[in-house]
Formats: structure tokens, sequence, C-alpha cells
């Protein structure tokens, strides 16, 4: 059952009703970017910003919006410069390096599969 509350918003009213009056600068998001790659939670990362907690959070949760953007591109940069460091070590022959490399490539798979099946 949806609570009343909850009304029907045309997509291109979205950004109005849901404004959070959250404005960052490029030099925010790209601290953004740079605390997600070093696994920094968000709420953290607001209250390293020195922002409202609820606003940031409820921008991060908005998969439309910058901060999640910026949030996701930041883990998705340091997990690639990882992997790509595990497989050029693999390709040189390192064994730990193969393992890792691996594990993380069948983790990636499990996920695939996740999003194929189950959305």
């Amino acid at each position: 059952m949806v609570p009343d509350i909850v009304k029907i918003v045309d997509t291109e009213d979205f950004d109005e009703v849901f404004d959070t009056g959250l404005h960052l600068d490029e030099d925010q998001l790209e601290i953004i970017e740079q605390m997600s790659a070093c696994n920094y939670t968000a709420e953290s990362i607001a209250i390293y910003l020195s922002l409202d907690v609820d606003s940031f959070m409820l921008e991060f949760y908005n998969q439309d919006s910058e901060v999640y953007r910026r949030y996701h591109k930041g883990q998705l940069q340091s997990n690639f410069e990882i992997n790509n460091k595990l497989r050029e070590g693999a390709i040189a022959g390192n064994l730990t390096q193969t393992q890792q490399f691996e594990k993380h490539k069948k983790q990636i798979n499990i996920e695939n599969l996740k999003n194929k099946f189950f959305g």
C-alpha cells in the first residue's frame, strides 16, 4: 500500500519537486569522487564537506543527480585502477595477482547475473 503523502510526479517535474537546495561547485564534486574512491560513506563525505547530511543523502539516493554520478564514478575509477594493476601482474605471471584478479572476475560475473535476472 502506498502512503497518501506519495504522489506521482512527471519526470519533467522531478528536479523541481525534489530540489534539495544542495548546489555543489566543481571542487566539492571532485572531493566526492576522491573520497568515494577511498571507500568513504556518503554520510562521511557530507560531514567532511560541512553539508546538510539529509539533503546530501537525498541527492545521493537520486540516481539522476550529480552527487550519485560522481560518487559512483569515484568508486569505479578506483576499482578499475586496482583491477588493471592486478591484470598487469597476472599477465606478467604473478600467481597471487592472478588469483585475486580471477576472484574479482567471478564476483563481477555473479553481480552481472544478479542484475540480469533480478534487475
